[in-house]
C-alpha cells in the first residue's frame, strides 16, 4: 500500500499530509533504524541523564553505574508515569513520583512501597525484570550514542547501518587530538511547520539558496559593501554564489537513505602550529590534513539526525506531527583545538542555525508553504526529477538524486 505512493522522482502528497502514513512511519522507519540520542559527553558519570524523544516513546539515556550507557523508557512500570522530569542531572537511582517505585540506573526495580500488598505468581517484585523500566538497545561511533526501539527483519550493527556515513563523525572526532569531543553552548530548537521529510529533501539542496534567502544575501552583500566584511556576513552572503558553484558541489548518496554534500564554506582551521603538531602527533599527517580539510556539509543519518563536521554541528530531528517537526542542533567542542575554534563555530550556530538569525526563518517558511501546498487538494505531488540519470555518475547539489534515495530507503523500511 505504502510503497505505491513513492515512485522514483514523484511522490504522492499524502505522504507528507496523512496521519495514518505518519503512524506508519514512527513504527516502521524511526522505531526500526538507529536514532541519535545523544553524544556520551552529555553523561560523564555514572547516574548523569539526558531525557530525549525517539519515535514517539520518552527516553532516558542514562550512563550506568559500570560506565555504560543505557536507553531507558520514562514511565513508570506501575501506572505508567513519568519518572524523570528534569531534562538532564544526576541520580542515584530512579524514583517515580507518583507512588515512589524506585529504579536503578539500568532499569531494574529496586523498591516499592507495601510490597506486601501485591499476591500472585506475576506480582511485582525487586529484581524481576518484568517490572524494570523497558531498556532499548544503545550502540555509540565515536561517543555519538544511538538507539534502536524496535528490531527489523534484518537487523544491522550501528558501524554497518552507518556506513560510508560515519566519515562525518570521524572528521568531528578526529579535529581533538584526543578524539574526545563534548557537548558545549546551548541547545538551538525549532518546531518547523512541515513534515519532517520536507526537512530532509533540503539539506544538499543547492538550487534553492539565491531563492529562498534572497533578502539575508541583499543584506549580506550591503554590508560587505560598506566595510571589510566579519566572518557571520561572508556566511549568509555565501548562500548567493552562483549556481555553477553549487554544481560543482559532490553529493554522495550512501546505503539505508544515508547522504552527505562537499561544503561551500571554507575556513582555514590548520594555521595554529601546535594544534596542527598535536593533530599530527595523534593521528599521522595525512589523516590530521583530513580532519581539517575535509569539508562535508549537512551529512545526513536518514531518518533522523544530521552532522556538519567544519562547525561541529550535530542535529537531530523529532517528528511530532504529520506537520509538526522539531529541530534540535548542538555545538561540539573539540579537546584540545584552540578556543576561538569553539567560538567561530557558536557564532556561525547562532547566524545560521538558530531560529531567530537572518537565515532560518526563510528556510522555515519555505517548508511551511511545501506543507501548506500539499494539503490544499487531494492527488498533489511532490516531484525530485531534476537531472535524473538513467544510471550512476556524479551527482551534485543540484541534483535530487539525494532525495530519490531518501524515499528508497523509505520505501523498504514502509514494506517491511
Amino acid at each position: 500500500m505504502f510503497g505505491e505512493m513513492v515512485r522514483d522522482g514523484a511522490v504522492d502528497g499524502r505522504v507528507y499530509t496523512s496521519r495514518e502514513v505518519f503512524a506508519a512511519e514512527i513504527e516502521r522507519v524511526f522505531a526500526r533504524c538507529w536514532n541519535y540520542v545523544g553524544h556520551l559527553s552529555e553523561i560523564p558519570q555514572p547516574g548523569d541523564y539526558r531525557r530525549a524523544t525517539v519515535a514517539g516513546r520518552p527516553l532516558i539515556l542514562i550512563r550506568h553505574e559500570d560506565g555504560t550507557p543505557r536507553a531507558l523508557l520514562n514511565r513508570c512500570a506501575h501506572r505508567g508515569a513519568t519518572v524523570v522530569g528534569r531534562d538532564c542531572g544526576r541520580a542515584r537511582r530512579l524514583r517515580c513520583p507518583y507512588h515512589g517505585w524506585t529504579y536503578a540506573t539500568d532499569g531494574a526495580l529496586k523498591q516499592l512501597p507495601l510490597p506486601g500488598g501485591y499476591r500472585g505468581d506475576d506480582a511485582p517484585r525487586c529484581g524481576d525484570p518484568a517490572w524494570s523500566l523497558e531498556s532499548y538497545p544503545v550502540e555509540t561511533y565515536r561517543d555519538f550514542a544511538f538507539v534502536r526501539l524496535e528490531e527489523p527483519e534484518k537487523p544491522l550493527p550501528l558501524a554497518e547501518f552507518l556506513g560510508p556515513a560515519s566519515e562525518a563523525l570521524d572528521l568531528m572526532a578526529d579535529r581533538s587530538p584526543t578524539g574526545r569531543l563534548g557537548v558545549a553552548g546551548g541547545r538551538l530548537a525549532i518546531v518547523l511547520r512541515c513534515n519532517w521529510k520536507v526537512y530532509l529533501e533540503n539539506l544538499h539542496d543547492g538550487l534553492h539558496p539565491p531563492h529562498v534567502h534572497e533578502s539575508s544575501i541583499s543584506a549580506a552583500r550591503a554590508a560587505a559593501a560598506k566595510e571589510e566584511p566579519r566572518e557571520e556576513v561572508r556566511w549568509v552572503a555565501a548562500n548567493g554564489q552562483p549556481l555553477a558553484t553549487f554544481g560543482e558541489l559532490a553529493v554522495r548518496c550512501h546505503p539505508h537513505g544515508h547522504s552527505d554534500m562537499s561544503g561551500f564554506r571554507k575556513e582555514a582551521d590548520g594555521r595554529d602550529a601546535g594544534y596542527r603538531e598535536a593533530l599530527d602527533n595523534a593521528w599521522g599527517a595525512g589523516r590530521a590534513d583530513r580532519a581539517l580539510t575535509r569539508n562535508l556539509h549537512n551529512a545526513c543519518f536518514y531518518p533522523g539526525a544530521s552532522a556538519h563536521p567544519q562547525y561541529m554541528q550535530m542535529r537531530r530531528l523529532t517528528p511530532l506531527a504529520p506537520d509538526r517537526t522539531l529541530v534540535e542542533s548542538w555545538t561540539l567542542k573539540a579537546e584540545g583545538a584552540p578556543e576561538s575554534h569553539f567560538l567561530r563555530n557558536i557564532r556561525y550556530a547562532n547566524t545560521i542555525h538558530s531560529p531567530s538569525s537572518l537565515v532560518k526563518p526563510d528556510d522555515a517558511e519555505a517548508y511551511r508553504r511545501v506543507q501548506r501546498g500539499l494539503e490544499g487538494l487531494p492527488g498533489q505531488v511532490s516531484q525530485h526529477r531534476r537531472d535524473e540519470k538513467p544510471g550512476p555518475g556524479p551527482d551534485t547539489a543540484l541534483s535530487e538524486e539525494y532525495v530519490r534515495s531518501q524515499y528508497r530507503a523509505w520505501r523498504a523500511y514502509m514494506g517491511e
